[in-house]
């Protein structure tokens, strides 16, 4: 059954670009194109539509058609094209899930956008999405200091000091990326204070990932589960957002998937911070069910709601407008087998990191692997090496791993994450101690010898008897053993246990 593709725009010079470019044949595709309100409505209405693509005008028609199919016909597919500088502005006026094309855009992303929709439409009861979506009166919101990030780093003279100036501006997200950047993942033999820095550290693209993760959480620091804390979703997130990078570094080599694999994982658990904050009794309840029975949480979440946090994060994220490939990851990183993906992508990473991370922390969730679906991919094999890669950073037996709050300029804490910077640096950090201390001894024995010298006195030799043998202990000072564990002491800082 083909499907039917509703191209909407007001202007003439718009409508021919669409007729030229969008309008080719393509499989299964019955194309319209008018930039007439009700001709739009009228098409709508006269046979099922599948989807809805408008060009944003002046005047807002074009808005005004997608929430009017979001009211009346909630299953079609919405794209929304315009600058990307008006994000924000139609996200303000946009109602349900939609797709978000900034301009100018190729008719290869439109139609892998609109197909992508269509097919995620199709895997995901929406009447029941819908349903629950209704009574979630409290959505978060994209941050704007996000939307000014974004459009700074689409700019040519974008800079790290340009994008530190930029989130100097708010207190709180300063605090708490200060605080990352100080914690033991880094390794940093210093606490480093000026954002400028802390950009280049971090990294353009991780800036722009942590400044949305941390908004969102913050945003529901108020809330008190029963079962789980909002500290622990953060720690458990950075922790399969940095793994989920990792693996598809390991798998793909490159690094726009890595650092899509890298917001999808600071996200995926998105879904559980809606319905605590939302319907917060009833999940109260959905969770000790699942507790006391020993199942997954995203089942017994279905089984209540029909659909699981995993796909409400990925309505959520749909709200926003955000790329396809990141709601796919979020919406399906419990059951990635239901994407008909050939290909290792972000839902990939994130549901192989999102199972070996809580194998690792043995957190309580079972950890969950789909192995047909690996190996469809063909890494079936590859399961302990990336199980070996996401050990390095598991805690210490005993270790704290809470985080303070954002907003205390209290010690770092360390990380219950890992990046390929904490164990690269240690090595040089033992090197440079071993170092310094092989200098101090030199300068010490050269200023002995100096002085014996200079005083002619002679250094006194004494023969070694067996009564020395017996006397020595290990422990005492001078002995070999003793200077072998000085040097051990020395050469491995308190924090080389990872």
């Amino acid at each position: 059954m083909s499907k039917r593709i509703l191209f909407f725009a007001v202007a003439a010079a718009e409508r021919e670009v669409v007729q030229a470019e969008l309008c080719r044949p393509q499989e299964g595709w019955e194309k319209f194109v008018t930039g007439d309100f009700d001709e739009a409505i009228a098409l709508a209405e006269a046979g099922p539509v599948d989807a809805i693509v408008v060009d944003r005008g002046p005047d807002d028609a074009g808005v005004k058609l997608l929430n009017w199919a979001s009211e009346h016909h909630p299953k079609i597919a919405r794209v929304l094209m315009a600058e990307a500088a008006e994000h924000e502005a139609a996200l303000r006026v946009l109602r349900g899930p939609h797709q978000f094309l900034a301009k100018p855009v190729s008719s290869e992303v439109i139609v892998g956008t609109v197909e992508s929709m269509m097919l995620l439409n199709s895997l995901i009861p929406n009447e029941v999405l819908l349903t629950l979506a209704s009574r979630i009166k409290s959505l978060p919101p994209l941050p704007s200091l996000y939307f000014q990030i974004l459009a700074r780093l689409k700019s040519p003279d974008c800079s790290a000091q340009s994008i530190a100036e930029i989130l100097t501006k708010d207190m709180a997200m300063t605090t708490r990326l200060l605080q990352v950047v100080n914690s033991g993942c880094f390794g940093l033999s210093r606490r480093v204070t000026d954002m400028t820095e802390v950009v280049n550290l971090l990294g353009l693209e991780e800036i722009k990932s942590l400044v949305l993760g941390v908004h969102l959480f913050e945003t529901h620091e108020r809330i008190k589960p029963l079962y789980f804390s909002i500290s622990q979703v953060w720690r458990h997130s950075t922790a399969v957002a940095t793994a989920a990078r990792t693996i598809c570094r390991m798998e793909t080599g490159n690094e726009d998937l890595a650092n899509e694999a890298y917001l999808a994982g600071l996200l995926h658990d998105l879904g559980k911070l809606v319905l605590q904050n939302n319907l917060e009794a009833q999940y109260n309840g959905v969770q000790k069910a699942a507790k006391a029975d020993g199942r997954r949480l995203w089942e017994a979440e279905a089984d209540e709601f029909g659909v699981s946090h995993a796909e409400i994060g990925g309505y959520v994220m749909g709200r926003w407008g955000m790329p396809m490939p990141l709601i796919d990851a979020v919406s399906l990183h419990h059951q990635p087998g239901r994407s008909p993906g050939q290909e290792f992508s972000a839902l990939a990473a994130v549901h192989i990191a999102n199972a070996l991370v809580h194998e690792r922390d043995k957190d309580g969730e079972p950890p969950e692997l789909d192995q047909m679906f690996l190996e469809s991919l063909g890494c079936g094999k590859k399961i302990d090496a990336w199980r070996e890669a996401i050990r390095v950073g598991a805690p210490a037996s005993g270790e704290s791993t809470s985080q303070p709050s954002p907003r205390t300029e209290s010690a770092p804490a360390r990380s219950t994450s890992f990046t390929p910077d904490n164990r690269e640096t240690r090595p040089f950090q033992r090197r440079w101690v071993v170092a310094a201390c092989a200098a101090a001894v030199a300068i010490l024995l050269g200023g002995l010898v100096f002085h014996l010298v200079a005083t002619r006195h002679p250094l006194p030799v004494r023969a070694k008897t067996p009564a020395d043998s017996v006397d020595a202990s290990p422990d005492a000072p001078g002995s070999a053993e003793s200077e072998t564990n000085t040097e051990r002491a020395v050469a491995s800082p308190p924090d080389a246990r990872e």
